[in-house]
């Protein structure tokens, strides 16, 4: 079965892109692999889209679905010559699935094992500064990869994401605490027992051309990110030992069980692009801002920045802070939510989000601990309440600042927000006005 005539320039492009889907989708035979392929489907429409929308050539938007069809995770060809990768794409693209598989793959080997594997030697050397103390295992599987030793250059890679991702969040016990607090920072979910079905391609594509151009970005950044933890989290999927198919895949379940048997070259360098995908998502776990309700749990904490802040009472006088913990109550005048701000896992803030139901609007506090000020970790705190305000289907956030204090005021307006007036005892006001969610729409609502 053959892909989709090539698109044209313009409008009919979408039209095209939603056909390819439609038509993949519909092989019923075909809807456990493309479960496994929507993540991407998804993120390279709205890269489609960003790019469209920035006039970039229509041959970029061919190659994603191109790569999509072959089954790679990502574009490992992207530092390519354009002159050699463009023909290429465009010669597949009538191709049927098992033919772009085939060319995709032999157009991989050879091009990382071009130069005595110039190429995957540079991604590896970029992994210097984040996973530094893994040094030598990454150099010592280069070497097994390019003297043919997959035997050994994949369990060694299999084996490493567990202990980068254990190593980042300090997570060293039993369980998966260590990967399901590296997915929380990028309010990710996923579940392998229970697969979603694929989406509406045409429907993420008109809400995707309805946001602004920023938010248009933000989606297709998000999308990036979701695909890299989707990879990193099948790479634990378990299965059924006697099923060919598992025993096959690079899945760490099946490698360090000894029931894997597909020792090959594009199976390494499976790994190898993992690990890049993981290499980008942990520089952006570090510096990655997301709320999570407050508890008592975070008492410990709030008692640390009392004792180190002499501020600290008087910055939240906006705040219910009261002994078991901080409190998420209802009353009369509306509902208060609290939370604390992580910053690569690391408690950094807190932020509150008083609502009045009869106004339609809320009333934003925060604070940012003295360890995080200076780094643009209060304006991002802003930004993820106004989030949560806008799916409340608010009108607009306020907040007031206190005489003289100019850092919030530049938190305040970066996010937005503009100066609306004061109260009698000099505190200025402020007001952002919130245009209303797009239907469904979840992106980025709880990390920034």
């Amino acid at each position: 079965m053959s892909g989709p005539s090539p698109p044209g320039s313009g409008g009919g492009f979408f039209e095209d892109l939603g056909r390819f889907v439609r038509w993949y989708a519909g092989a019923a035979d075909r809807a456990a692999e493309w479960f496994l392929r929507n993540e991407l489907v998804i993120r390279r429409a709205l890269e489609v889209g960003l790019r469209a929308f920035e006039a970039f050539p229509v041959s970029l938007a061919i190659t994603s679905v191109t790569f999509a069809r072959g089954g790679w995770s990502e574009v490992p060809l992207g530092n390519m010559n354009l002159s050699e990768l463009t023909p290429l794409v465009e010669r597949l693209w009538e191709e049927p699935d098992e033919v772009v598989r085939r060319e995709l793959d032999a157009a991989i080997l050879v091009y990382f094992g071009r130069e005595d594997h110039a190429e995957l030697a540079r991604m590896v050397e970029g992994w210097g500064e984040r996973f530094g103390g893994r040094r030598r295992i990454f150099e010592d599987a280069l070497f097994a990869h390019r003297s043919g030793l997959y035997t050994l250059s994949i369990p060694a890679l299999a084996a490493q994401v567990e202990g980068v991702l254990r190593d980042l969040t300090e997570e060293y016990g039993r369980g998966r605490r260590w990967i399901d607090r590296f997915n929380e920072a990028f309010d990710f979910r996923y579940d392998p027992r229970y697969p979603s079905p694929p989406p509406d391609l045409e429907e993420e594509m008109t809400r995707f051309m309805s946001l602004s151009a920023p938010e248009r970005y933000e989606a297709a950044e998000e999308m990036r990110r979701r695909f890299a933890l989707l990879r990193v989290n099948e790479l634990y999927d378990h299965g059924d030992f006697s099923d060919p198919r598992f025993a096959s895949s690079v899945k760490r379940h099946s490698i360090l069980h000894g029931v894997f048997f597909n020792y090959g070259e594009l199976e390494s360098l499976r790994l190898f692009f993992l690990l890049e995908l993981l290499h980008d998502a942990v520089s952006e776990y570090e510096e990655r801002v997301w709320l999570v309700p407050a508890t008592s749990s975070h008492l410990p904490t709030l008692r640390t920045w009392r004792d180190e802040d002499p501020e600290f009472e008087r910055r939240l006088t906006d705040f219910y802070v009261k002994n078991d913990g901080w409190v998420r109550e209802v009353s009369e005048g509306g509902q208060r939510s609290g939370w604390i701000a992580s910053v690569g896992g690391e408690a950094a803030g807190l932020a509150d989000l008083d609502v009045d139901e009869d106004e339609k609007f809320g009333h934003i506090a925060f604070y940012v601990a003295p360890a995080f000020r200076r780094r643009g970790v209060g304006t991002k705190i802003v930004c993820l309440v106004a989030k949560e305000a806008r799916h409340e289907d608010l009108a607009g956030v306020l907040a007031t600042v206190e005489r003289g204090n100019e850092a919030r005021v530049r938190c305040l307006v970066r996010a937005g927000f503009g100066r609306v007036g004061e109260w009698h005892d000099g505190s200025a006001r402020f007001r952002l006005q919130l245009p209303p969610s797009p239907p469904g729409s979840t992106i980025g609502r709880n990390a920034w």
